[in-house]
């Protein structure tokens, strides 16, 4: 996270899993009045580490700040995706081999 930015949380994220299918999926709670999102805004989902009671969210939403005033604006066009991010392919959901990113699924 840049030195110029702050993060505040905006919604607990629980791991669930679907009765019918079997699937693992993420349901997220907004825990803040307003949020107002645009577009190059970035969201850090992060693990719960404080979760002390059963209902307690398994991760945290966070959205990055900057605290300088200034908006970051991209260098490059990008797309939906961000740069260099590939869409979710639902036909071939696994990772590449050796990318863990603490996700249990």
């Amino acid at each position: 996270m840049p030195a110029n930015t702050k993060l505040k949380r905006i919604a607990g994220v629980w791991k669930n899993v679907s009765r019918s299918t079997g699937q693992t999926y993420l349901q997220a709670k907004i825990s803040v009045d307003e949020v107002l999102l645009k577009r190059g805004d970035k969201l850090i989902v992060l693990l719960n580490k404080a979760r002390n009671v059963q209902n307690s969210p398994d991760y945290v939403l966070m959205l990055e700040i900057p605290t300088d005033g200034e908006i970051p604006v991209p260098k490059e066009p990008q797309d939906d995706f961000g740069s260099g991010d590939k869409p979710f392919d639902a036909k071939n959901p696994d990772r590449e081999p050796g990318d863990d990113d603490g996700v249990p699924f």
